[in-house]
Formats: structure tokens, C-alpha cells, sequence
């Protein structure tokens, strides 16, 4: 398999599809910090 050579991972293009969920990831993350927040009175 060719994802078990050594640097595959390091080879393969960051797209922009992959930075824009990534962005979102964090943002929902923030999101859910402050509803947390929200709930607990902190």
C-alpha cells in the first residue's frame, strides 16, 4: 500500500476543501465551548 511508505502523507496536497473543513471543525469547537459556558453559568 502506498500510504505506508515513508513521507506519503508529507507528499499529498492540502486543498482548499481541507482548510475550510478544518476551519469549520474549529469553529463549531468554539461554539460548543460558549453553549457549554452558557449552560453551566461560567
Amino acid at each position: 500500500m502506498k500510504s505506508f511508505e515513508p513521507g506519503f502523507l508529507e507528499r499529498q496536497p492540502v486543498t482548499q476543501a481541507i482548510l475550510r473543513t478544518v476551519r469549520l471543525v474549529g469553529e463549531f469547537k468554539g461554539r460548543e465551548a460558549l453553549f457549554r459556558q452558557q449552560i453551566t453559568g461560567r
